[in-house]
């Protein structure tokens, strides 16, 4: 094989596994992104209250996969080594140590609400903010454990699986917003909180 055959294959195989990575990051920027231009149509006061949750949880939700990207080159490491074994460890260890993390977000989220005056929050949207935070905050938690487990398949170079999962998610995700935002049919018209539960039934 050549220089120039080789150099080719490897941009190959570095697009085949970058893309759906690239792909998957954007799926996590338009659930907060889809949910904003949703959100919008119902409502201002409901538009102003979900930027101000999404940006805020934003940097927890970012914290909070970095910390998880750990995983994916000892997984890479074992899996190319042939030990399985060491593979299955490896995930069981940072499952729990993810979810510890996605909990101690929780309590971070929880430890912000008081803080609310500080971003100069007008108080008539306060009680449209919380019931949506809420929901968000729960979701922390399923985000740490969604992504060990994404960690762990880029880290076998199945980078696609994810991709998939991350796109079905984002389309439930739109689908549910408006059933819920809007009440279609017999189901009731919750506005920012359809939302939130859509967002977290899609999680």
């Amino acid at each position: 094989m050549d220089s120039e055959t080789r150099i080719k294959s490897h941009y190959r195989a570095l697009l085949r596994l970058g893309l759906p990575i690239i792909v998957g990051q954007l799926g996590i920027i338009m659930v907060s992104f889809i949910d904003n231009v949703m959100v919008g149509h119902h409502s201002m006061n409901e538009l102003a209250a979900a930027s101000f949750v999404n940006n805020l949880l934003m940097l927890l939700y970012v914290f909070g996969i970095a910390f998880g990207y750990g995983l994916t080159p000892m997984v890479a490491s074992s899996d190319h080594r042939q030990r399985h074994f060491s593979v299955g460890i490896l995930f069981r260890h940072s499952l729990r140590v993810n979810l510890w993390m996605g909990v101690l977000l929780v309590g971070i989220a929880v430890g912000l609400i008081p803080l609310f005056g500080v971003f100069n929050l007008p108080d008539e949207l306060r009680p449209v903010v919380m019931p949506y935070y809420w929901i968000q905050v729960g979701g922390l938690i399923l985000v740490m454990g969604f992504n060990t487990l994404k960690q762990l398949y880029d880290g076998m170079s199945d980078t696609k699986t994810p991709m998939y999962v991350t796109v079905t998610g984002n389309f439930l995700n739109m689908v549910l917003n408006y059933l819920l935002i809007f009440g279609i049919g017999f189901l009731p018209e919750l506005g920012l909180v359809g939302a939130g539960l859509a967002t977290l039934m899609a999680r």
